[in-house]
């Protein structure tokens, strides 16, 4: 539906009613389709199909940043259709992440296809344009002439968010080839950007994304080996002796270091018990 600001204005009345018939006889598997176009009145709307898989931007919210490699997938299938909507002549003006929609086996959808204009062209339409920064290219904010190119940077700007899981920043470039790629969709000026969806989606699909090593997995496997050695080895470790009788478990001397006898220690006890007159079983208790 069509803001109430701006159904009020018959200059946007009358594009949003153009683009929005023209994007009816548009059919691609990564658009919404629209069925019918309807003017009543103070209301002005399209009726598009059910897609019921929520949006990329809920998905984003619930999984945080994704790797490059799942954000190619996601992002390819959609500048398919943006290809076949410039293809058209049709400018869509207004791509983030809430407004890509999820079928129910996760194909993602553009959405939201002609409900907001493409420039702004008078104080109210800047007012609607502000509540879909920072997705904007800095030239939708100036009235004049605006071309594909606009869907370009916005583009960029879906490829960071949902990189990084935070809303599109330029101040913060996005590291390696991918943070490439979105440096150039998102150049400030238009003639420094791809010059189209086809262009785009080619330096995409280009970008070599290096297959993540499963460090968790192998340390999980790993620890699992460590467990299993440490079990084993405490089921299975040899027990010392036990003393075979009373006698060796109170012995005094148990526990004890061994001092060694120098040679004719115990004869010399002899002796001194002989001239002592002392027998072996005579030697008093203590």
């Amino acid at each position: 539906m069509l803001s109430p600001v701006l159904a009020g204005q018959a200059a946007a009345r009358r594009r949003f009613l153009r683009q929005a018939r023209a994007l009816a006889r548009l059919r691609h598997p990564n658009l919404v389709t629209i069925f019918d176009v309807r003017d009543e009145g103070e209301h002005v709307f399209v009726v598009m199909d059910l897609v019921d898989g929520g949006t990329l931007a809920a998905r984003s919210a619930r999984v945080g940043p994704m790797d490059p490699g799942t954000v190619r997938d996601a992002v390819l299938p959609l500048l398919d259709a943006l290809d076949g909507l410039h293809r058209a002549g049709v400018t869509h003006g207004s791509i983030k992440p809430r407004n890509v929609l999820l079928a129910s086996d996760g194909t993602p959808q553009l959405g939201d296809l002609g409900a907001q204009p493409f420039a702004a062209r008078s104080p109210a339409e800047t007012q609607v344009l502000f509540g879909r920064w920072p997705y904007l290219a800095p030239e939708q904010l100036i009235p004049g002439a605006l071309d594909a190119r606009a869907d370009i940077y916005a583009m960029g700007g879906l490829l960071q968010a949902l990189s990084t899981g935070a809303p599109p920043d330029t101040k913060t470039p996005l590291p390696g080839p991918l943070g490439v790629v979105v440096a150039r969709a998102m150049a400030e000026s238009p003639d420094d950007r791809y010059p189209s969806a086809a262009a785009l989606r080619d330096a995409l699909r280009a970008v070599e994304i290096a297959t993540p090593v499963p460090w968790a997995r192998l340390l999980g496997r790993g620890a699992l080996v460590i467990a299993g050695a440490a079990l084993a080895f405490g089921l299975f470790r040899p027990t010392p002796p036990r003393p075979s009788s009373r006698a060796q478990r109170r012995s005094p001397s148990a526990g004890r270091t061994p001092h060694a006898a120098g040679p004719g220690t115990g004869r010399t006890r002899r002796l001194s018990r002989a001239r002592l007159g002392v027998g072996p079983r005579d030697t008093p208790r203590r």
